[in-house]
C-alpha cells in the first residue's frame, strides 16, 4: 500500500494551529514564528541577524526560534522603545 504525503504549505496553516505548536514544541521557523506575530519573515530574519532575536539549528538543518523566549525579548524591546535615557555625567 502506498502512503500517500501531504504537503501542508505555511499559508494553508491557521494562527491557532501555529499556536498549538508553539505551545506543544516550543519552536516555530522564522517564518512561522513571523506569520504568528504578524509580521514580515523579513523582519524576523533582521532581527536575527541583529542578535535581537537568537535562532538554533534543528536536526534537519532548519533554523528555528524559541518561541516562549522570542516572546519576552520581543515584549521587552517593546516596553523600553522610545525611552530616552540620561548619559550625562552628573555633574
Amino acid at each position: 500500500m502506498t502512503e500517500e504525503i501531504v504537503k501542508h504549505s505555511l499559508k494553508e496553516t491557521s494562527l491557532d494551529e501555529l499556536k498549538e505548536q508553539a505551545d506543544e514544541v516550543g519552536y516555530l521557523t522564522p517564518r512561522e514564528f513571523a506569520k504568528l506575530i504578524g509580521v514580515l519573515p523579513q523582519q524576523v530574519y533582521a532581527w536575527i541577524r541583529k542578535g535581537v532575536l537568537s535562532a538554533e539549528q534543528c536536526k534537519c538543518g532548519r533554523s528555528i526560534i524559541q518561541v516562549p523566549r522570542a516572546l519576552k525579548t520581543l515584549e521587552a524591546r517593546a516596553r523600553t522603545r522610545g525611552e530616552v535615557l540620561d548619559t550625562r555625567p552628573d555633574g
